[in-house]
């Protein structure tokens, strides 16, 4: 993220809390495979966030528990990924209201767009998470072997890593897991989940 970006979003978490690695997971839950990769970290002792979208937990309204008995963290994705810079003020508000029992208080705006004053409504409600590192898992032309480098950089302390859990990214996700683990590890790393307070 520049500077004036974070200039403007001073209240925004653009970095972890301390010196964890902060692994953070956008678009889920994937019907075809969330919660088995959230299983898998948790089983390697990878903690992670999980930002869901409100589209996706209608058809898994228990996704978010089971995160949290993970130890795993949850945020939210908007109800639905649409463009700050494109929406209506009030329907772009709307996207963002907090369904009913959820149990976290971080959110990740759709593609890091969001308009100042949006963005001071939104953070009355809502502690908002950008990133440090956005390693482009999303990008059709990157296959494993070359997004690994690009992740590989992003394992810093401090660190917060935009991934992605649906569709071809999370098939990314799961080649790649053993060399992520491997990294962690040699770097020495705690690899951590956002406070959801």
């Amino acid at each position: 993220m520049n500077r004036l970006v974070k200039c403007l979003y001073r209240k925004a978490w653009f970095e972890g809390p301390d010196q964890g690695l902060y692994l953070t997971y956008d678009d889920g839950p994937d019907p075809e495979g969330s919660l088995a990769f959230a299983q898998e970290l948790a089983q390697r002792g990878i903690r992670a966030t999980f930002f869901c979208l409100g589209t996706a937990l209608e058809k898994a309204p228990e996704y978010p528990e089971a995160l949290l008995a993970l130890n795993h963290s949850v945020g939210y994705h908007g109800y639905s990924h649409i463009s700050g810079f494109s929406a209506a003020h009030s329907a772009y508000l709307k996207n963002f209201e907090r369904p009913a029992g959820f149990p976290s208080r971080l959110l990740r705006v759709p593609y890091g767009r969001v308009l100042p004053r949006a963005y001071h409504r939104l953070s009355k409600d809502w502690q908002l998470v950008f990133w440090s590192h956005m390693p482009g898992d999303y990008k059709k032309n990157l296959d494993a072997e070359a997004l690994w480098p690009r992740l590989e950089t992003a394992l810093q302390p401090g660190a917060i890593v935009v991934l992605h859990d649906r569709g071809d990214a999370l098939e990314k996700q799961w080649r790649l897991l053993d060399a992520l683990e491997k990294a962690i590890v040699q770097r020495g790393l705690e690899a951590k989940s956002l406070p959801m307070e």
